[in-house]
């Protein structure tokens, strides 16, 4: 039976949220959908909490850690769906969350993927503290959730276009995905996780596509509760290792020369910073310079086919970097 919205959940030792956002789905206004889990080899008896409590559900069960990109292309080539949310375990979503995120992109066919407002949930309750209103990218190339941390006083309450979404909830149209795709991956699955969504949401733009925001789509999202989610500074040495990997491997596939040579300053310095911390609180880190080496030409292949395919122009790249996003 077709259905018009799947809902993608990975999953890792993901018990302790895992229940909570299934009642949340089970209690949409929107009742049009499949749900796809698919579990990473948990520790833990994730799947007995599925097969006991909702036992509906499509399950993937993969025999080790295959990682988040990965784990999300199963989901989403096992799915039915016009449209495909991808959902953290650690989210809990409002009653008319998916309808809203649904309607905002049946209603406006340029937009590719589309994210809500997400807000922290503290200590399992429910808080007004902005996790993100969206991904933007500063002029160093770093990635920022607009809004994360403020209070929400109703300062991102207007509907539009974000940089790309972040990917603890975001809702892509299947038609946009199929052709953002590199080769069969729309995750890219040398990322294992982490900056994937940026990767993605840049290169959908890069191709065409938009990507939304619609305050209307409330989520509560425990930051870190995927296994991640602290500031770079803050993660373990196993999680800086991934993400400063993934920052090298986002740039070549999809910076330009030229938008690299208008943000050299900004790019240069936040390098040096990180020069410094390695050098004098992580040298284990000079491994991931090693690593990208050995892995460039793989690299290299993959930017040829995002730039050969690209019809988003370097301008318009930049004056998403520039804009005020306050």
């Amino acid at each position: 039976m077709k259905v018009q919205t799947s809902i993608v959940i990975v999953t890792w030792n993901s018990e302790g949220h895992l229940q909570q956002c299934l009642e949340s789905i089970g209690n949409q206004t929107y009742q049009d959908y499949e749900v796809i889990i698919v579990d990473n080899n948990s520790r833990n008896d994730v799947t007995a909490l599925i097969y006991g409590t909702f036992p509906h559900l499509s399950v993937i069960r993969n025999k080790e850690n295959l990682g988040f990109c990965t784990a999300c292309n199963q989901g989403i080539r096992a799915s039915r769906g016009e449209f495909i949310l991808i959902l953290n375990p650690d989210v809990v979503l409002e009653p008319d969350c998916v309808r809203e995120l649904v309607t905002f992109l049946s209603n406006d066919a340029r937009y590719g993927s589309v994210g809500g407002k997400l807000l922290l949930a503290i200590n399992g309750e429910k808080s007004t503290s902005i996790d993100s209103t969206g991904l933007f990218l500063g002029r160093d190339f770093r990635a920022r959730d607009r809004g994360n941390l403020q209070q929400d006083r109703g300062q991102y309450n207007r509907s539009g276009g974000v940089f790309a979404v972040c990917g603890a909830a975001v809702l892509f149209r299947r038609d946009a995905l199929e052709g953002a795709k590199v080769g069969d991956e729309y995750f890219d699955e040398d990322f294992f996780a982490y900056y994937d969504d940026l990767d993605l949401g840049w290169r959908m733009r890069l191709f065409g596509y938009e990507n939304g925001y619609t305050p209307r789509a409330i989520a509560y999202h425990v930051r870190g509760g995927s296994g991640g989610g602290a500031k770079f500074f803050q993660k373990s040495r196993a999680l800086q290792r991934i993400t400063l990997r993934n920052r090298y491997l986002m740039l070549v596939k999809n910076l330009s020369i030229a938008d690299l040579f208008c943000f050299c300053p900004f790019v240069l310095f936040t390098e040096i910073v990180l020069l410094l911390y390695i050098c004098f609180r992580a040298p284990s880190l000079f491994g991931v310079y090693a690593e990208s080496c050995r892995n460039l030409k793989k690299y290299l292949r993959k930017r040829a086919v995002v730039q050969s395919l690209r019809v988003c122009t370097n301008k318009d790249i930049r004056a998403w970097i520039i804009a005020d996003h306050g």
